[in-house]
Order: C-alpha cells, then structure tokens, then sequence
C-alpha cells in the first residue's frame, strides 16, 4: 500500500490524562475503591464503627467519598508527573504506516515498530491508541492524516522503516546481546520502584503477615486466626504473592525489550536500540538520568520508561567507564 502520513501529533495533558483513563477503565475505580474497602473493613471489625447505625452509615460514606476524592487526584498527580517526565509527549511527532511497520520521527529522536510488535488497538474519538509490546502507547491522531503527496519540508522527509543510523562523530560504543532473565528483572525493577517510590514499602508490610502462617504451618500447629483485621492482612499477603509475580511474568514475557535479546548503541546521535520488532534512535537529549544497580543501569527517557543495559556486556575496545563517562559528558546525570 502506499505509506500513510500522520504528520506534527501532539499529546495535550488533558488528552494524555483522557486516554490512560480510558486504558484504565474499570481498573481506575478499583485503584480507588480498594482502599476504601480496607479501611472501611478494619473499621467495621474493630468495632471503631457500627455500619448498622445512622452514624455510622454517614461516617463511612465520609470516608468512602473522601478517598475516591483522594484517589482521583492522586491519579491525575501520577498522569501529570509522567506526562511532565516525558519529553516526548510535548513535541510533534510525525509518523509513517506502512505494509511492514510503523517509522517515527521527532526533534527527541527516530524509530520503528513492526506490526508484530502491536499488541492492541483501541479507538476513541478523533485518535487510534495503539499498545505495543514494550508497554508503551503510539497516539495516531486522525484529524493529522495527510494527502498521499504530502511530503514534510520543515523538519526533512518522514524517515522509511527501519533507517539506516551511519553517526561519524565518535566511534560507537556497542553492547550486544543483552538479555534479562525474568528473575533479574524482578529483582531490578523492585529496587527501582522502591528507590523511587518510598511509599511502595506499604505493599511490602502485607506480605510480612504470612510470615506467621508459614512459620505455624512448618511448626504444625497453624490455627486460622480469630483477628478478623489480621485475617485481611494475611489475606491481602497471600493475593500480592501471586499476583504481583504473575502481572510482572505478563509484562515481561509479551515485551522483547526485557525477554528478548537487544542490541545497543552509544553514538553521536545518542542511542540506537535494534531487536527482532525494533528499532529506535533515541536523541542525547532525550535521555533523562540513570539508575545503578551492580552491572546493570537502568537508562531513564521518561519517568517510568526506560532500557536495562548490561555493562558486562560492552563490545572491546570500549568499557563500562566508557560509558558512564559518556553519559556523563552528555548530562545524564546518575539518580
């Protein structure tokens, strides 16, 4: 087919914050209710509130209305914290469709997605989301489709699938190979969220109750307990058990760019990333900071969105001081 051209999209925060809510759906009232029902669980079983009374009734709607009201805004917070830590979402973005892929371009940098690396497609009025595999959302504005002889002048021509990056600047840092096993990516991405995001620990604090059944169970004399407040814990300890490992499992399994094997690049351009389903060519200045953790680093271009690189890995005659001295050079500065 001929290639179609979605030309200078634009994210607004109002419509960034729009469509998570729309990606979200049924889960954002539950982010919000779940507290709400906790709460209201510890109360009722201590005794603190009869539901059984008129005062009670109005003292738990308080309560239930106080945090969805919480909740809301603390949603919109973290949309507009991510949106805010993305420099990609404020800057025009031109695309390309065609049979094999999808090739984008902006001032941040250049990519390609093939087909294959799409996971789903929702619609919504006036834009195509599109969800790949790596968690990440293209916004296709359908009011930006151009006429089959458009051809860009401002910023040069639409780049075709798959460019070919030549930087002549600086000899290429290369790292190949780079595989993360899923355990190693457990173990990464939790050390991260909990550096970054002190108040997780309150998810960690449930799964300590448990420590009291297995120890009764080993011990043979496990009784259920008559605690009803203790019991939720436990209860809520148990579900984040299995849940959170097997939401991670789903992450990691369907995204190539953590069970996949990917290629890096530091050149003059910045950093190119190729795998079976892409590549990208993120500009310097587009890279925000990075995280260290032992041989890996976990290298930032959004507040939540980024790419572990092995340093064990990178191809001689360069080390992985090169590398921290090249992040640095460029203002990448180590969180």
């Amino acid at each position: 087919m001929q290639p179609i051209v979605i030309a200078d999209v634009t994210v607004s925060l109002k419509d960034f914050i729009h469509f998570h809510k729309q990606l979200l759906g049924w889960r954002a009232w539950a982010l919000r209710l779940a507290p709400a029902a906790v709460l209201l669980y510890f109360l009722w079983s201590s005794g603190t509130i009869f539901p059984s009374t008129g005062w009670g009734i109005v003292t738990s709607g308080l309560i239930v209305a106080a945090l969805l009201v919480l909740g809301h805004f603390s949603l919109r917070r973290a949309l507009r914290k991510t949106y805010r830590g993305n420099p990609v979402f404020s800057q025009p973005l031109s695309y390309t469709l065609t049979d094999e892929a999808i090739a984008m371009v902006s001032s941040a940098g250049q990519g390609t997605f093939q087909w294959a690396a799409i996971r789903k497609v929702q619609s919504l009025p006036g834009w195509w989301l599109l969800n790949t595999t790596n968690s990440t959302t293209i916004f296709l504005q359908t009011s930006r489709v151009q006429p089959p002889r458009y051809r860009r002048r401002r910023n040069g021509p639409v780049p075709a699938p798959w460019p070919a990056v030549t930087p002549a600047l600086m000899t290429p840092i290369i790292i190949p190979q780079v595989h993360l096993s899923f355990g190693r990516y457990f173990w990464l991405a939790w050390r991260f969220t909990l550096k970054t995001k002190p108040s997780m620990w309150l998810v960690v604090f449930p799964l300590l109750s448990i420590v009291s059944l297995v120890r009764g169970a080993v011990a043979g004399d496990a009784q259920p307990t008559a605690n009803p407040g203790l019991a939720l814990l436990q209860l809520v300890g148990i579900a984040a058990v299995l849940l959170i490992p097997y939401q991670m499992w789903r992450t990691y399994r369907r995204a190539p760019l953590l069970s996949g094997f990917n290629r890096y690049e530091f050149n003059a351009d910045g950093l190119l990333l190729q795998n079976d389903v892409q590549q990208s060519q993120l500009a310097w200045v587009a890279l925000l900071r990075f995280h260290r953790f032992g041989r890996w680093i976990l290298l930032l271009s959004g507040e939540q969105v980024g790419v572990y690189i092995d340093l064990d890995r990178v191809q001689a005659p360069h080390t992985a001081a090169d590398v921290l001295r090249l992040l640095e050079q460029h203002g990448i500065q180590r969180a």
